[in-house]
């Protein structure tokens, strides 16, 4: 029978995450700032020898951000305080950090040096800082610690409650978590709070993981894999069974030239020099594309090939089921084909039916695809001479080809012989051609699709009326702009609010317009931004223009500020006439001038608006219909704003902040506690040579020139990295030198 943990490893698919380049010290500072999990919920056994679950693993081994939102969750109760690590590191300048989920305690993050060091902070329960430490219930590091013994390492992985590092000679070693063997150290103790290296690699050139089990892949192209071997994941093949491991690495059977290895969940699969593919482990929905399996609880021990396919260039999953492109620009596909996914016209018996194909079956009609995408139930190819096609799930006409039915094989989305991309939806979908018009298909419940009628949806794209020039598209709920190259803005569909700036809507019964209609005035925008039902455009000259819901004074025309205010037309920004950016949320907007001031309007319970009023806290009204200067800033070089309050980043490389400081967030020594707030700009302290600063809801972070990192606001579960009062900036250690 199958562990909780292991159902889960085999039913949902592993996030990922991206190890981020120095190159981009935003993403940088997002990753280190925003893993803010406030819930610290342990499961490990009070026995020594009682089995410890494994968490639902994390990937991070692909090119995805993910930006973590911080949790109102209560933490337990605990009789003993964390404990908080003094160690020092030296400066030394991050170029990559990667952080693992781990469970509902929020996980833990690390960092690679410049020099080849790592260091790691947050959950330390199994070891898995690496710093000699940790190890039982509660165990954390509120600031990062140098992982023991490492200087030359080039990557760094991390999953569920272990760590990784790839080494500059090829070697392996890891930390942390053991229960199946995961840091391969030929030992079954439950934990290593250092690194430990993985016995017998000397060459590998990457390595990936997928929960309790991890693979190598080396310079000779063969694959080495240790850890959890329930599905047979390893592929030596042996294991097979509840409690099979192996604390050692296995070599794969029969690999000698792979090229590329990807693992999810209890399956892995290789792609190889000649362009063949082999995959072993679960089978359970015929994801082996070997002619087996497809049965709950198949697997295969050893790799398989794929059958049929030889000359892969690509290989992409979506769910159970996978799709290769082909040199030829052909496409098989294979796994499940509830809704006819695979495209070779079989399945179709509905999305729960157990209808799959265990084979790799060739879509049909392909043949000079250049792109493929691919969701749960239905997938589409752009093809060279730009046509597109379509096969799956059609309940609302998501094909494209003129029926609701669903299609086993590919059908050509009609019409469209020019398309240059293709965008997706759950409900409907859009082409922009090589003209610059726009084609789409789908769901028409709120005239979304922009052509002209009223019926619910439309089984064919149909061009959104009118447009021939559109260099930018946005979106926002039901309604859609289009940016023109000639600076005109045209907008279509739901209209309750006005938000299509025509002059026309603004009630329910006349909420929509069944084709883009242009915003009235606007001739020369240079930048268009939606927020929920209303938009705002940056003019040639400065001067910004919003038009739509003005409940929250948000038009700043003078005008509004109760519920159903709007505007059917633009209205100008009273006073502005140098903006540079604008900046939105749901409830406020701040736009920053040539001269380096800064003005804002809308909502002010908070003081987010800056300028010495307001502060009566949630719902007490108190809001700006006009912008109001922001107190005492002369210099801003750039702005960010973040639900309640902003910060300015300044010439100097100071930083001010100003509104809601209930965490901290405005950095400047107070708050901390529900309802604190400030009025005007408070500067966030010990900060005067930041070149970057980035905000979430709750906490912010800035780089500095040197390549080190602050942060403050939010530290329930240390994620700040720097183990000092939240309320002020404190260094993350060890960055910089």
């Amino acid at each position: 029978m199958k562990t909780y943990e292991e159902y889960q490893t085999n039913s949902t698919p592993p996030r990922t995450y991206l190890v981020l380049s120095l190159l981009i010290p935003l993403v940088l500072l997002a990753a280190s700032c925003s893993n803010n999990s406030d819930t610290t919920t342990s499961d490990r056994p009070q026995n020594p020898g009682e089995a410890t679950p494994e968490p639902t693993p994390i990937i991070t081994t692909t090119a995805t951000i993910t930006s973590h939102q911080p949790t109102t969750t209560t933490p337990p109760t605990t009789t003993t305080p964390p404990p908080t690590t003094t160690t020092t590191l030296p400066p030394n300048k991050a170029t990559a950090i990667t952080t693992s989920g781990g469970d509902i305690s929020g996980g833990h993050t690390c960092a690679l040096h410049e020099d080849g060091t790592i260091s790691c902070w947050g959950d330390n329960r199994f070891g898995q800082l690496g710093n000699g430490e940790g190890g039982n219930d509660g165990d954390r590091s509120l600031v990062p610690v140098q992982v023991q013994g490492i200087t030359d390492a080039t990557t760094i992985t991390t999953s569920g409650w272990h760590s990784c590092a790839l080494h500059e000679g090829g070697t392996i070693s890891c930390w942390g978590s053991n229960r199946y063997g995961q840091l391969g150290t030929g030992t079954t103790t439950r934990y290593f709070s250092v690194p430990v290296g993985v016995i017998g690699i000397t060459d590998a050139t990457t390595i990936t993981t997928s929960g309790p089990h991890s693979c190598a892949l080396h310079e000779d192209g063969t694959i080495s894999c240790w850890g959890n071997n329930r599905d047979g994941q390893l592929g030596n093949g042996e294991g097979g069974g509840e409690r099979s491991r192996s604390v050692v690495p296995v070599k794969v059977q029969g690999i000698t030239d792979a090229t590329t290895i990807t693992t999810s969940g209890p399956h892995s699969c290789a792609l190889h020099e000649d362009g063949t593919i082999s995959c072993w482990g679960s089978n359970g929905s015929g994801q082996l594309g070997n002619g087996e399996g497809g049965n709950f609880g198949d697997y295969s021990l050893v790799p398989v090939k794929v059958l049929g396919i030889s000359d892969a260039t690509t290989i992409t999953t979506s769910g159970f089921h996978s799709c290769a492109l082909h040199e030829d620009g052909t496409i098989s596909c294979w796994g499940s084909n509830g809704s006819g996914q695979l495209g070779n016209g079989t399945g179709g018996g509905g999305r729960y039916s157990g209808d799959h194909s265990s084979v790799p079956v060739q879509v049909q009609g392909i043949t000079d695809a250049t792109t493929i995408t691919i969701s749960t139930y239905h997938s589409c190819a752009l093809h060279e001479e730009g046509t597109i096609s379509c096969w799956g799930d059609n309940w609302i006409g998501q094909l494209g080809n003129g029926t609701a039915d669903d299609s086993s094989v590919p059908v050509q989305v009609q019409g469209i012989t020019d398309a240059t991309a293709i965008t997706t939806s759950t409900d409907h979908s859009c082409a922009l051609h090589e003209g610059g018009t726009i084609s789409c298909w789908g769901d028409n419940r709120d005239d979304e699709l922009g052509k002209g009628t009223t019926t619910l949806y439309s089984s064919v794209p149909v061009g959104v009326i009118g447009i021939t020039d559109a260099t930018t598209i946005t979106t926002s709920g039901s309604h859609s702009c289009a940016l023109h190259e000639g600076g005109t803005i045209s907008c279509w569909g739901n209209n309750s609010s006005g938000q299509l700036g025509n002059g026309e809507g603004g009630n329910y019964s006349d909420r929509s317009s069944l084709v883009p209609v242009q915003v009235q005035d606007i001739t020369d925008a240079t930048t268009i931004t939606t927020n929920g039902p209303h938009s705002c455009a940056l003019h040639e000259d400065g001067t910004i223009s919003c038009w739509g819901s003005n409940w929250a004074g948000q038009l700043g025309n003078g005008t509004g500020g109760n519920y159903g205010d709007r505007s059917l037309v633009p209205v100008q920004v009273l006073g502005i006439s140098d903006a540079t950016t604008i900046t939105t949320n749901r409830r406020h907007a701040c736009a920053l001038h040539q001269t380096g001031t800064i003005s804002c309007w809308g909502y002010n319970e908070y003081g987010q608006l800056g300028n010495g009023e307001g502060g009566g806290g949630y719902d007490s009204g108190d809001r700006s219909l006009v912008p109001v200067q922001v107190q005492d800033i002369t210099d801003a070089t750039t702005i960010t704003t973040n639900w309640e309050y902003s910060c300015a980043l300044h010439e100097d490389g100071t930083i001010s902040c100003w509104g809601s400081n209930w965490a901290g967030q405005l950095g400047n020594g107070e708050g901390g506690n529900f309802g604190d707030y400030s009025l005007v700009p408070v500067k966030v302290l010990g900060i005067s040579d930041a070149t970057t600063i980035t905000t979430t809801e709750y906490n912010a972070c800035a780089l500095h020139e040197d390549g080190t990192i602050s942060c403050w606001g939010n530290n329930a579960d240390g994620q700040l990295g720097n183990g000092s009062d939240h309320r002020v900036p404190s260094l993350v250690v060890g960055f910089g030198g």
